[in-house]
Parts: C-alpha cells; sequence; structure tokens
C-alpha cells in the first residue's frame, strides 16, 4: 500500500507536508504515520487499506478517458501521487545520508 495516496484518497484537500507526514525509518517495519495534523481522527489500518483499495479502482489508468477534462483529472492525479512518492523517496534518502554522516562523524570506523 502506499500510505500517502490512501491519505490522499481519504482527504483530498490535505496538504502532506503540513497536515501529515508519512515516514519510513528503514527499520524493516514500513511506512508509518509520523505526525497527524487533521481535525478528523487518524485512520486506522483498516480504513487506509481500504481506502488505498478504492483509489487504486478510481485509477485504473487502462481505460481510456471520454473527454479531454478527464484526461486532465487523470494526469493531475497522477502527478500528485508521482510528486508525494518522490517526496517520500528523497526523504529516505536524507534520512540515510544523515545516518552516515552521523556514523562517520562519530569517529567510528
Amino acid at each position: 500500500m502506499h500510505l500517502s495516496s490512501a491519505i490522499q484518497h481519504l482527504y483530498p484537500k490535505a496538504n502532506p507536508f503540513r497536515d501529515f507526514l508519512v515516514q519510513d525509518d528503514t527499520d524493516g517495519r514500513g511506512p508509518y504515520i509520523a505526525y497527524w495534523g487533521l481535525d478528523a481522527p487518524q485512520p486506522t489500518d483498516e480504513e487506509l487499506q481500504h481506502a488505498w483499495d478504492e483509489y487504486q479502482k478510481s485509477n485504473d489508468f487502462s481505460a481510456k478517458p471520454e473527454s479531454l477534462e478527464q484526461r486532465i483529472q487523470i494526469l493531475e492525479q497522477q502527478n500528485a501521487s508521482l510528486l508525494l512518492l518522490m517526496s517520500e523517496i528523497q526523504g529516505d534518502k536524507r534520512k540515510k545520508s544523515n545516518v552516515l554522516m552521523s556514523f562517520w562523524g562519530s569517529g567510528k570506523k
């Protein structure tokens, strides 16, 4: 499940940089909600899984859109999902880099 996309499906107006934060500590447990700032209750794992399933159904890109407006909407949704994924990946890379820098900076070899 792509956690950020599931949350965005539940709360389409939520800003992932202000309203919630998905984090992965690369400890094998996977991504989790590290910060929840929405006025709505934080969704359960079951609610998130259901939202992810619904997101995938609603974003079936194999069907050709009927109109230009539908094509634009699909492209906007794909772009938002890719930006969220890219943000998560960049955060993971920064975190790994910081861990390595702190390891080398501590004098351990």
